[in-house]
């Protein structure tokens, strides 16, 4: 029972931090905005290399 309040009690306390965040001016936030867009495409394009690597790795041991 008392988890369950405490976890109630953070639970706000996470959702304002991003509003926080957010907050700060655009000119600050800019460059690392830019920085984790290009790593949120280069990590898709991992996961999408990888995909494509297992798949090609099952359809080669396939013919064997």
């Amino acid at each position: 029972m008392p988890g369950g309040h405490h976890w109630s009690i953070r639970r706000p306390a996470f959702t304002v931090s991003p509003l926080r965040r957010a907050a700060t001016p655009p000119r600050l936030h800019q460059p690392r905005h830019d920085t984790v867009l290009v790593a949120d495409v280069l990590v898709m394009l991992g996961i999408i290399g990888f995909t494509l690597a297992m798949l090609g790795l099952i359809w080669g041991l396939d013919r064997i």
